[in-house]
């Protein structure tokens, strides 16, 4: 596999304003033409965002990202590639780890790239709030340069889940590890732009003969029904993340294409149940509550066929996720018996549409939980604020979320146990920590995917979250645009081509 086909993508934020005013310079002719050999390509955006992945938040960005950068390793339809790593090998307890990077990995500007490039970069996302969850137990002040093209990384604790948890998650190499730079080993360059309006790009070598895709025009426009219109008037060849409704009107188009990312690049759509507070800090309610929900339905109507029922565990698709767990049934008796059993007639449930789609089934809900004795009430907030202090979200029993998805390996210490920097629902406690601790310390991958199922079905029986749906990210494109890559959610690309 060629390293500049994929590069990973993490989390897409759901805010942005508007930056119609960038497609004017549009062509507003035929859909996509090879005589351009330019990409018009239409995403949401955060005006706040900067060209640095330690703080990106938006679509549009991560694409522009993605074009100028490479990792040392990717998840690519759910499996590990590795890209600027020609190996990542563990000391026997996965405490130490040797990076060795491709021979011939340059940057940009024709500089190789070296490990003190790796080493910077991990530095400089250390220091990040948002990326720095994913470094907290590599000891960068221990870990050292071996080399031009090797990396000696020390761990403060064994991690035998690195390269799936850590390095596919969040390894983008910087020159020097400086974002402001600009200086990546990806294929496209950036010319100019802004967070506002979107960005421009240009194909660093242009003979390589493995694309004919010699420009990238980003561009940040903020409602999906505005990046639909670009796409059917001409004025833009790829729009990312679009509503089902769009896509089935897309879909009747001979001269356009709908592209489906499937579960492994999807995101989870999720209410928590929180174990903080009342009534969900009893099991046997939060277990009620996951077999109130009707998942088809709410796929079947919601996502309108555009995703699949969750099991309320990340992961579906992605490697490590048990293949054993009986799928979550609605169970209307039971529910209602333990809902009458408790006393409980009421709850607050609180909705932002942080994800398109997550209104629509709260309202759904409510009807179903309406089925089993519980009046369901809807509080509604802003999505461009609800995010802002998470720590508010934890005295509300029940609330909306969205995860991009990950791996159970990942997922589990991510949003679960007492280290879990999503934890949203407070799930977990010392006994449930050692097991999470087990499982990162196992070097057999035997060994520790039974320790993984063993962590899931606790987390399926006890946890906080009702997964209820993995909704699929619906791009669209010209027809005629071809090997558009996506890694985990993000379109990527290295060896796009019109024919």
């Amino acid at each position: 596999m060629n390293r500049r086909n994929f590069l990973k993508s993490t989390a897409l934020a759901a805010s942005m304003l508007a930056g119609a005013s960038v497609l004017s310079s549009c062509g507003s002719g035929g859909a996509g033409r090879a005589d351009t050999r330019s990409v018009r390509l239409v995403a949401i955006g955060n005006p706040a965002d900067a060209l640095d992945p330690a703080s990106a938040s938006a679509a549009a960005t991560y694409v522009a990202l993605y074009a100028m950068y490479e990792s040392l390793a990717v998840v690519i339809d759910g499996k590990v590639e590795m890209q600027l790593a020609a190996s990542i090998v563990p000391n026997g307890d996965a405490t130490r780890w040797t990076i060795e990077l491709v021979p011939d990995a340059k940057f940009s500007d024709g500089s190789p790239v070296r490990a003190d490039d790796v080493l910077a970069s991990f530095k400089h996302y250390a220091d990040s709030p948002t990326l720095g969850s994913f470094f907290t137990d590599v000891d960068l002040g221990a870990s050292r340069v071996a080399g031009d093209r090797t990396l000696a990384l020390v761990l403060k604790r064994p991690r035998a889940d690195l390269v799936m948890s850590v390095l596919a998650a969040s390894s983008v190499v910087m020159k020097n590890g400086d974002p402001e730079a600009r200086i990546g080993s990806g294929p496209f360059r950036v010319d100019g732009g802004s967070a506002a309006q979107g960005w421009s790009l240009s194909r660093v070598d242009r003979t390589d003969g493995r694309s004919d895709v010699l420009e990238l025009q980003v561009s940040a426009v903020s409602e999906p029904q505005a990046r639909a219109n670009a796409l059917t008037a001409g004025q833009a060849q790829y729009a990312v993340d679009l509503t089902p409704t769009a896509a089935q009107q897309i879909g009747t188009r001979k001269d356009l294409r709908i592209d489906r990312t499937g579960p492994a690049d999807s995101k989870a759509l999720a209410v928590i149940l929180n174990t903080r507070t009342a009534p969900f800090n009893d099991p046997e309610v939060r277990a009620a509550a996951k077999m109130t929900v009707d998942r088809k339905e709410l796929v079947e109507t919601v996502l309108q066929g555009y995703g699949s029922v969750g099991n309320d565990l990340l992961g579906l698709g992605l490697p490590t996720y048990p293949s054993d767990l009986p799928q979550r049934q609605r169970d209307l008796d039971r529910a209602r018996r333990i809902f009458t059993r408790k006393g409980i007639t009421r709850i607050q449930f609180t909705v932002a549409e942080v994800s398109s789609g997550i209104a629509a089934a709260a309202e759904l809900m409510v009807r179903h939980f309406a089925d089993v004795g519980v009046d369901l009430r809807i509080q509604t907030r802003d999505p461009a604020s609800y995010f802002a202090d998470t720590q508010a979200l934890f005295d509300l029993p029940m609330f909306v979320t969205y995860y991009v998805n990950r791996a159970t390996v990942s997922a589990l210490p991510f949003t679960t146990g007492s280290r879990g920097f999503f934890n949203l629902s407070g799930f977990g406690g010392a006994s449930y920590d050692a097991l999470l601790d087990r499982i990162s310390a196992e070097v057999d991958d035997s060994a520790r995917q039974r320790l993984i199922d063993e962590a899931a079905k606790i987390v399926w029986s006890e946890g906080g979250e009702l997964i209820w749906g993995y909704q699929e990210v619906v791009n669209g494109t010209v027809a005629d645009l071809h090997d558009v890559q996506i890694a985990q959610s993000a379109p990527v690309f290295g060896d796009a081509t019109f024919r």
